[in-house]
This record gives structure tokens, C-alpha cells and sequence, in this order.
């Protein structure tokens, strides 16, 4: 019930589906319950008779019905897929919108292969799942109540003979297999994630498997893991086609049995051949939706798994630290007032009081792991402090719109992020829109076109997977092109010396610093050679914020 809950509020036409799915359903049902009374016409009153022309009229309307409900079956199908579909789409939206809205720690602490899973293959379960259900078995268990009725006005005795004959069978089954069945299922998933993480692994890992000549150990998990996804499909597949080929092999060795008791009834005088003929033609019909109704079971297992998987994203409950329903800032001056953040319990910047405006370079300085990269997390919004506050041009942070400061910050980080694309693709990344004009000028303002220039493809280049094809350097540089697209009002440079020398990094800084739009800069650095760039430096030391004039007065 939760998960028809869940998903059928992305359909937008609901009643219009549920109206599509019972109307097919029961066009589909009126059509085929015919044939059997047809038949039973047949060789009740016209076949005695001799008559050649009605019996060519009743086989011809026979065919023209089963044509016409496969008809009616097809355009059922296609309206209900076009809006699951549909419905489908808005679901994997939301469970976007849901990622985007979580904070990111709780991002960073899931595990990224099963929240691909969940929204790629799990979706595509309930999307199977919710076709099943509106475009087969609504329509399968209306044609098997209906064809119960004919079939009891054929012969009342024959059908409760049927009944007898089926139900404890079915009854058997369903307790003995469905559990066994349902776990099989639920094992078939727990392998499934775990051999779809250990592929996404291996494809991050690739170079560092290679550089420490990994493969042997790689090629072991990897066996490991397809192997008990490979058996836990055997298992799986077998029990279902087991469960439901003997749902069919028990609704067929009833019929047979009722078959067998209509001879002795036609022997008797106690029953028509005609009817005889009509109600086994029924019998197969009602084997047929069976079938379907028994088919989809494994789609109800799956479904139900997946969105277990899926509700508990739905249920993560870490927002992000701002909105974006405030103002929007011009970003002109960023400040922190009074800082102290930690990860857990552990501190690592205390009352910390730092402010950037536009126009000027400010450099902060400390050793690996003394807290600058915070800085920069807590200036995007990324995370919130415990104590303090942040301003965008003297507005808290909780009253803007933290989007719209975003996008007046431009980011460096100390690991460059490319994707496999060309260098245009990757430098337009956050203006789609940006012809070749702006994206070569923001790729000469990081210093970046000469070497673009010089490539084969030039700006049509691709980079490969985290820009594998480039140097550390190039890659900054690109990155750094992609952040001055956008003519941000703050310049955030992480570690720049990574992966360009101190005199490249100190010339990149003053050509920043002289561009016509002048950005705020803020450089992390862990290199005094480069913050002696800036108008300001601070250091980092103990989790304390300390101007480097302040540190000169306490050493003379």
C-alpha cells in the first residue's frame, strides 16, 4: 500500500489511468467471455443441425473477437505505459530533488553504487511493477471472475468441481513456496548491489589497480561477486518459474479432471457434448489469465524489495544547512563571525572571524589538515557552524537563497573535477548555454587557451574520465576557466600549488587579481611563497584564525 501510495502521486491523471486500466479490463473481458458461449452455440444448436454458413459466421466472429481484444489490449498497454512512464520520470525526479536536498555529509556517507541502484535499477523495478499491475493483472483478474460466472452458467456442477480441484493446490503452493520464493528474491538484490558496487569500484579504481599490479586481487573480487550474483539468479529464476508453471500445471490437471468427469456426465445423458466442449474452451481461457496473473508475482516481489530500498532514501533525514527560499545576495562582501565547527565531536576552527570582499586577495595559510579546506566548505554553504554565523553582504546565511550565492562563487578545488567530455563541454558545465566566444575568454583569463590552442581537436578535445588525458595542471586550469565563466564575485583558489609550481601559481594570482572584473580571491594554501600574492594573509593554527601581523607582534 505504501509503495502504490508513494509512486501514484507522480500520476498526474490517476483517475484518467485507473478509468484507461478498468475500462480495457473489462472491453478485453466482454470480448473473450463471448467465445466460450459462442462455442457452446456452436455445438449445441448449429453443428446438430448440419448448418455449414453459421458455423463459417460464429468461427469468423470468433477470430474478428480475439483479434479485437488484442486490440483493445495493445492501446490499454500504450496508455497506461505512456503515463507510468511518465510517472516514472517524476519518481527518479524526486529522488533527485531528495539527494540535492540532503546534506553533504549525508551524501558522503552512503554508499554512491547503491544510490545509483536505487535510482536507475529500482525505479525501473516499480516502473515494471506498476505496468504489471494496471496492464495485465487488473485485466487478467477481471476475465477470471467473469469467465467463473460463464463458466457457471455453462455448468454450475463442473465449475465447483474445478474449484475443488485447484484451490487447495493453489493454497499448498502459496505456503509452501511463496516464503522460500521471497527470500530468494531478497538474496537475488543483496547480490545484485554488491556485484554492481564492486563494477562501479573497479572502474574507479582502474589506475590505481594497474600501478600497484592489483589485477590478480581485483579479478577475485570481481569473480567473487559475479559468481554469487550468478547463483543467486539461478536460485531466484528457478523458484519463480516454479511457482508459477505449477499455478498453470494445476488450473490444466484440474481441467483435465473436469474434462475426464464431462465424459462421464455426456455418458450419463447428464450433460451436452456442447456444453462439454463450451466449458473446456473456458477452462483454457481461465489457464491463460492465470498464467498472467501468476507471471507478474515475480514482478510483485521485486517491486516490493525495491521500494524498500527506495523508502529508506525517502526516509533520510539530513537537510542541507540553508535554502533557497531567501534573498538573493549580491556576494559583494562574505564574512564569517565567530566560527567554531567540528566534524562529529572533533573541533577543528574556533571563533574564527574572517571577511572577503570583491576586489580584494586574501590568502589563508596553515598546515594539511589544520581546517583552511573548512573554511571553504562553511563560505559555500556546505555545511553549517555549531557556533557563529556566516553573512553574505551582512545577511545571514539562513535568510538568503544559497543558491544564488553559489552561483556568485567561483571554485577551485585542490583536486580538479573533470568528466569525460571535450574541454568545451567540461568549461561550459555550468552555462550550457555559453557559445565559443565567452568559453575561450574565460579559458584565457585562466592562462589556459595557449595549451588548448596546441591540441589537435583544441577545444573539441576530449579529456577522458577525470581528465586522465591531461596534466594536474592543465586539468586547474580548466577547472579554473569553468569558475571564471560565470564572472564570480569571489574566487575561492584551493591549494593551487598542487599542481602548478610557486612562480606559475604566484603569476596566475596577480593576472586574477588584474582582470577588469576584479573577483574577491580567497587562496588556501599551505605555501607561504603564494599567500605572499595577497593583500591579506591569515594562518591557521589550532582551529584559531590569526592575521599574520598579529603573529609578527607576538614573536617580536
Amino acid at each position: 500500500m505504501r509503495l502504490v501510495t508513494t509512486f501514484s502521486k507522480h500520476l498526474r491523471s490517476r483517475r484518467k489511468l485507473v478509468a484507461v486500466s478498468l475500462t480495457g479490463a473489462a472491453v478485453q473481458a466482454m470480448l473473450l467471455l463471448a467465445i466460450p458461449l459462442l462455442v457452446r452455440y456452436l455445438f449445441v444448436d448449429v453443428v446438430p443441425k448440419r448448418e455449414v454458413a453459421p458455423l463459417f459466421l460464429a468461427g469468423g466472429l470468433i477470430a474478428v473477437l480475439y483479434l479485437s481484444q488484442t486490440g483493445v489490449a495493445v492501446w490499454a498497454r500504450v496508455a497506461i505505459l505512456r503515463q507510468v512512464k511518465r510517472a516514472t520520470t517524476r519518481f527518479r525526479r524526486e529522488l533527485l530533488d531528495r539527494l540535492y536536498g540532503l546534506s553533504r555529509g549525508a551524501v558522503q556517507a552512503e554508499d554512491r553504487g547503491n544510490l545509483h541502484a536505487m535510482i536507475v535499477h529500482d525505479t525501473e523495478r516499480v516502473d515494471k511493477l506498476v505496468n504489471t499491475v494496471l496492464a495485465e493483472q487488473l485485466p487478467a483478474a477481471l476475465v477470471t471472475t467473469l469467465l467463473c460466472i460463464v463458466l457457471a452458467v455453462i455448468d454450475l456442477r463442473l465449475l465447483a468441481l474445478l474449484a475443488v480441484l485447484a484451490l487447495p493446490g493453489w493454497m499448498i503452493l502459496r505456503f509452501t513456496l511463496k516464503d522460500k520464493t521471497m527470500a530468494y528474491v531478497a538474496e537475488y538484490h543483496v547480490r545484485f548491489e554488491r556485484f554492481s558496487r564492486e563494477a562501479y569500484r573497479a572502474l574507479e579504481l582502474m589506475d590505481l589497480t594497474r600501478l600497484h599490479a592489483a589485477e590478480p586481487l581485483e579479478r577475485r573480487r570481481q569473480n567473487e561477486a559475479m559468481e554469487g550474483y550468478h547463483d543467486s539468479v539461478e536460485r531466484m529464476v528457478t523458484s519463480v518459474t516454479t511457482y508459477s508453471a505449477l499455478q498453470q500445471s494445476i488450473v490444466a490437471i484440474a481441467g483435465v479432471l473436469v474434462l475426464v468427469a464431462g465424459g462421464a456426465l455426456i455418458a450419463e445423458d447428464a450433460l451436452s457434448t456442447g456444453d462439454l466442449i463450451a466449458f473446456f474452451v473456458g477452462v483454457m481461457m481461465l489457464r491463460n489469465a492465470t498464467r498472467t496473473l501468476a507471471s507478474g508475482y515475480g514482478f510483485w516481489l521485486e517491486g516490493r524489495a525495491a521500494f524498500a530500498r527506495i523508502r529508506y532514501l525517502l526516509l533520510l533525514d539530513m537537510p542541507r544547512p540553508y535554502s533557497d527560499d531567501g534573498m538573493e545576495p549580491k556576494a559583494e562582501t562574505l564574512a564569517l563571525e565567530n566560527v567554531s565547527f567540528g566534524y562529529n565531536s572533533k573541533r577543528v576552527l574556533e571563533g574564527v572571524d574572517l571577511t572577503i570582499a570583491a576586489g580584494e586577495t586574501v590568502a589563508v595559510t596553515g598546515a594539511n589538515g589544520s581546517g583552511k579546506t573548512s573554511i571553504l566548505y562553511l563560505l559555500l554553504g556546505l555545511y553549517a557552524p555549531q557556533t557563529g554565523r556566516l553573512l553574505a553582504d551582512g545577511t545571514p546565511y539562513s535568510s538568503i537563497s544559497i543558491s544564488s550565492l553559489r552561483r556568485h562563487i567561483g571554485v577551485v578545488t585542490q583536486d580538479p573535477v573533470l568528466f569525460a567530455g571535450t574541454i568545451a563541454e567540461n568549461i561550459a558545465y555550468t552555462d550550457i548555454d555559453a557559445d565559443a566566444a565567452a568559453i575561450e575568454a574565460a579559458a584565457r583569463n585562466a592562462l589556459a587557451h595557449d595549451f588548448i590552442a596546441d591540441l589537435p581537436n583544441g577545444y573539441e578535445t576530449r579529456v577522458g574520465e577525470s581528465g586522465v588525458f591531461l596534466s594536474g595542471g592543465q586539468r586547474q586550469r580548466i577547472t579554473l576557466a569553468r569558475a571564471l565563466l560565470k564572472r564570480p564575485r569571489l574566487l575561492i583558489l584551493d591549494e593551487p600549488s598542487n599542481h602548478l609550481d610557486p612562480e606559475t601559481t604566484a603569476y596566475l594570482i596577480d593576472h586574477l587579481a588584474a582582470l577588469p572584473e576584479r573577483p574577491g580571491i580567497l587562496v588556501i594554501t599551505h605555501d607561504p611563497h603564494v599567500a605572499e600574492q595577497a593583500d591579506r594573509i591569515y594562518h591557521l593554527q589550532d582551529g584559531r584564525l590569526i592575521s599574520t601581523a598579529n603573529v609578527l607582534a607576538t614573536t617580536s
